[in-house]
């Protein structure tokens, strides 16, 4: 059983962390870490630089500043959280604690410095391995995108018979 099928998470967050646990399963990965923070957003639900997760086969375990706790619970109440003091230590240390052999990690997203640190770990190299997810739409996704299209559309045919050649964007706003 997963952390969230105990819970009702049914959410486009929800569906995505299935989805990745399905993806982690097929390449037999058993952790990625997450240190972006829209992809951070993407599986959870919390959108605030400095926090990271550690996605494993059966589990979502958050990395946060300690004030930033409160609020992810009140985003996030089915994952773990653990406060770190150094994310690269705390990740490869509950990694470690797990017993997780293979750990990987998408250097895309990290500095050289910091990607060679977790390769010292042990960790391996994924590459962008959120972009193939974030190119499938679903559900809650595509309401909100066709939403969105129709605002635009909407705002457009108001601001359309305004907007003449040569026109800058200034003057338009105004």
């Amino acid at each position: 059983d997963h952390c969230l099928t105990g819970g009702k998470m049914e959410n486009i967050h929800y569906e995505r962390t299935l989805d990745l646990w399905k993806k982690m399963k097929e390449e037999k990965m058993d952790g990625l870490f997450v240190n972006m923070t829209r992809d951070v957003y993407y599986v959870t639900g919390f959108h605030q630089d400095g926090a990271f997760l550690l996605v494993t086969k059966d589990d979502v375990i958050a990395f946060l500043p300690k004030m930033f706790v409160d609020h992810f619970k009140g985003i996030c109440n089915w994952a773990k959280i653990i406060v770190y003091e150094n994310i690269l230590n705390d990740v490869n240390n509950k990694a470690k604690e797990l017993k997780l052999k293979n750990v990987y990690f998408d250097s895309t997203t990290l500095t050289y410095d910091k990607a060679k640190i977790l390769v010292g770990y042990g960790f391996k190299d994924k590459g962008n391995i959120f972009r193939d997810f974030r190119m499938v739409k679903k559900g809650e996704e595509l309401s909100s995108l066709k939403k969105a299209c129709e605002i635009a559309a909407k705002a457009f045919k108001i601001f359309k018979p305004r907007i003449k050649t040569g026109m800058k964007e200034i003057e338009v706003a105004r």
